[in-house]
């Protein structure tokens, strides 16, 4: 009897072994979600007319609803430094949206690449001492 208790006992385990990895995996759904961004910006002309503030945000849904609170999103530069990140900074998502700003020195256009898991998107922000021109 005692025999086959144990051998009872160690087939529900095994059983629980071979369906756990499974389950867990069905609560991420943003592993097969489709994953979308937006991007915009706006900025001023700041310190005496040498320097840029561009404040860029990513609106990201994942299946049409905002994607979840705390997912990183990664801001890069090629020209300007991000605010506390210097040319590259990850920022959370709240609400499906993430923020980074970032100052370019005037004249200068910097190229940004902003990225979450597999999506990524760019835009140029071209800044003279009387304009500032975000394109993507």
């Amino acid at each position: 009897m005692r025999k086959a208790s144990f051998a009872l006992a160690a087939l529900a385990v095994a059983g629980l072994v071979a369906v756990l990895p499974a389950c867990s995996n069905s609560n991420n759904p943003a592993s097969t979600a489709a994953i979308s961004m937006s991007l915009s910006g706006q900025g001023q002309i700041t310190q005496g007319d040498t320097t840029a503030d561009v404040a860029i945000s990513a609106n990201i849904d994942s299946d049409g609803a905002p994607i979840a609170d705390g997912t990183l999103v990664t801001f890069e530069t090629d020209y300007g430094s991000f605010t506390g990140g210097g040319s590259r900074v990850a920022e959370a998502t709240q609400g499906g949206v993430a923020s980074a700003t970032l100052t370019v020195p005037i004249p200068g256009t910097a190229h940004v690449s902003v990225s979450v898991q597999d999506v990524v998107k760019s835009l140029s922000v071209q800044v003279s001492v009387s304009s500032i021109a975000i394109s993507s």
